[in-house]
């Protein structure tokens, strides 16, 4: 997943890095 963060820092791959750090920091709280 590194590579599609690193591809490119459009407004798409932004979001679903933030999306994909908002989940993780979710599934740490929930557990």
């Amino acid at each position: 997943y590194s590579n599609i963060f690193v591809t490119a820092p459009s407004p798409e791959n932004l979001k679903t890095l933030f999306e994909f750090i908002s989940k993780g920091l979710e599934a740490l709280d929930y557990k």
